[in-house]
């Protein structure tokens, strides 16, 4: 070592040598360390995109594009946000203007968990409508049968079955308490093949004793529960159907009387001990008969109105049929707002 003029120590030429070459080292060993690590990120950038220019082997590009879109569909479905209710509301082109506009301004207004839908036959097309409400949109159904819920259930299934939890069908002689409805659908598995009416739980699928618990199932028509004033069908219960509907639709030569035949023949299980229970929740004042309810010349509640809403089993039902008047369903409307609040 050598000594400065001011008394300082001063390296020396051969350790100053050693301090360069050692800086030298560290510096070439970081750049190595980057250039492996930008190698490798470049490797798996090109081994996870799906677009990468494969050597002019564009069959396979295009084959890997459409995996990876499918996977993104499969799990843009798993991520879906649904609502919980969709329900569609029959009418006609002469009720529109009354029991539909009444039930519109009523149960059928905005909610921020249920979406309703009107609906015509297609027999509206060929009809004028010069006491159209503007207010009142309307979807005219392409299919027609005499079963209501069928040509509704086959537009659901093409436009709105992946938007919601539950589908409710029904026209617009009916009162529905939308939020305990939905209230008590919460309480089911939506993942089920669901039918609920005022007949009962009914499953499409196969139903085991177990599940009746000390009652007996019972397997019905599944046109008898599309018959009622009032029908639930979870999403998987509708897929379910419309694949039936489309099987009957292969060999349609008698019309939509054939159809409902054919759909006859398709049973579903009820549990017979919730029978009088589901009769309570889904009120109807006088049953349905067999066969599709004409819900134009159908029963009605009696004369004295207001007696009726002192009777306990309207209260705590979710729904109501048939309303006789669109005076009723302002009065009912009423009622239960007081009753809610």
């Amino acid at each position: 070592m050598a000594e400065a003029a001011g008394g300082g120590v001063c390296p020396g030429r051969r350790v100053r040598r050693w301090c360069v070459s050692r800086s030298v080292r560290h510096f070439a060993t970081f750049g190595v360390l980057i250039t492996l690590l930008v190698g490798l990120q470049l490797r798996f950038f090109k081994k996870s995109n799906p677009r990468e220019y494969t050597g002019g082997n564009h069959d396979k590009t295009r084959a890997e594009d459409g995996e990876f879109v499918q996977v993104l569909r499969d799990a843009d479905l798993k991520c879906k946000v649904r609502y919980p209710l969709h329900v569609s509301v029959m009418t006609s082109r002469s009720r529109r203007p009354t029991f539909a506009s009444a039930a519109h301004s009523t149960w059928a207004g905005e909610n921020e968990q249920a979406f309703v839908e009107f609906f015509l036959p297609k027999s509206a097309e060929l009809t004028t409508d010069k006491q159209s409400r503007p207010g009142l949109p309307a979807v005219v159904l392409s299919d027609e049968s005499t079963l209501v819920d069928v040509p509704i259930l086959r537009y659901l299934c093409k436009w709105r079955e992946d938007d919601f939890d539950w589908f409710l069908v029904t026209d617009d002689q009916a009162y529905v308490r939308l939020d305990s409805v939905i209230d008590f659908l919460r309480q089911m598995d939506k993942t089920e093949a669901i039918v609920v009416s005022r007949q009962g739980e009914a499953f499409v699928t196969d139903l085991t004793w177990e599940r009746c618990g000390v009652g007996d199932a019972e397997d019905v028509p599944l046109t008898s529960l599309m018959a009622s004033s009032v029908t639930v069908y979870s999403g998987p219960a509708v897929r379910g159907i419309c694949s039936a509907v489309e099987g009957c639709l292969y060999d349609l030569n008698n019309g939509p009387l054939y159809l409902t035949e054919c759909l006859s023949r398709y049973t579903v299980t009820i549990c017979q001990d919730q029978k009088d229970q589901y009769s309570h929740l889904f009120f109807e004042d006088t049953p349905p008969t067999s066969g599709p309810t004409n819900v134009t010349s159908g029963p009605t509640l009696p004369s004295r109105y207001v007696n009726i809403l002192k009777n306990r089993d309207v209260t705590k039902a979710l729904t109501l049929s048939p309303m006789r008047s669109p005076e009723d369903i302002y009065r009912l409307h009423q009622h239960f707002q007081r009753v809610d609040f």
